[in-house]
């Protein structure tokens, strides 16, 4: 089975103003998970889809491939299928066929390398049936902890999660180790078959499968705080005599 790897890599960002380009380490994240894809060994080809022509002219240095697929005035508010299925036929022009899956691989998990990316492509193969395969977390905090205010139907607050024990005790009301478990999707992996879009109009389909992720792996940058937790461990990485060596850890 073939599958491609998809990157997007816009210029702009609401949350964290040019992140995707931000040097880390002594290089642009982007390059970050370009390093990653290669090292994964898993992919016939690798496509940034950015809005800009300086990102693709760096992306091609790096050795992939690049496309404009966005307009820069839509991207901030453009759903991921709109993006995807551009880079998908953009993929079958280019290469005259269509792989059987794609990866989207996230420039703000830098930490996501590229042994997490092939152990991720053999779960989800070894686990079908299943439409998609999407990288998570555990959640910090609970969402039957949560609390939710809607202003214009008073002071009150009602619960965020409605849920109760077999005794009808709610759960906000329950000691956390008893509730379900929840996880959080990162930034750091999503695995579909291409069929999964043309067939199903989405990028996870009904049928999704988790590959948990955590420490390092499963951080995904958005915030300046966000940042500054990736130079802390870019830095101990680096204290603890590990290089990175095209997308993976090597201990030296």
């Amino acid at each position: 089975m073939t599958i491609t790897a998809l990157i997007p890599c816009r210029a702009q960002s609401s949350r964290l103003p040019g992140k995707n380009m931000r040097v880390l380490a002594g290089r642009p994240l982007l390059f970050w998970t370009i390093d990653a894809a290669k090292a994964s060994g898993i992919f016939e080809a690798i496509i940034v889809s950015t809005d800009t022509r300086e990102i693709v002219d760096k992306a091609q240095d790096q050795g992939v491939s690049a496309m404009i697929s966005r307009p820069p005035s839509h991207v901030g508010h453009c759903p991921d299928i709109i993006w995807v299925r551009d880079a998908l036929r953009w993929k079958v022009l280019r290469w005259r066929r269509p792989s059987d899956a794609f990866a989207i691989v996230r420039v703000t998990s830098p930490f996501r390398f590229g042994s997490h990316i092939r152990e991720a492509w053999r779960r989800f193969q070894n686990h079908q049936p299943c439409d998609s395969l999407r990288a998570m977390r555990l959640v910090r905090e609970h969402p039957a902890k949560m609390w939710k205010w809607d202003v214009e139907h008073g002071p009150y607050v009602s619960p965020a999660v409605e849920g109760a024990d077999g005794e009808g005790r709610p759960w906000h009301s329950l000691p956390t180790q008893l509730l379900p478990t929840y996880y959080v999707q990162t930034a750091g992996l999503e695995i579909a078959w291409w069929r999964t879009v043309t067939e199903l109009g989405t990028i996870a389909g009904k049928r999704v499968l988790p590959f948990l992720l955590d420490g390092p792996a499963a951080l995904d940058i958005n915030t300046d705080h966000d940042w500054q937790e990736a130079q802390c461990i870019a830095e101990q990485l680096s204290d603890q005599r590990q290089t990175h060596d095209s997308g993976d850890l090597v201990t030296t």
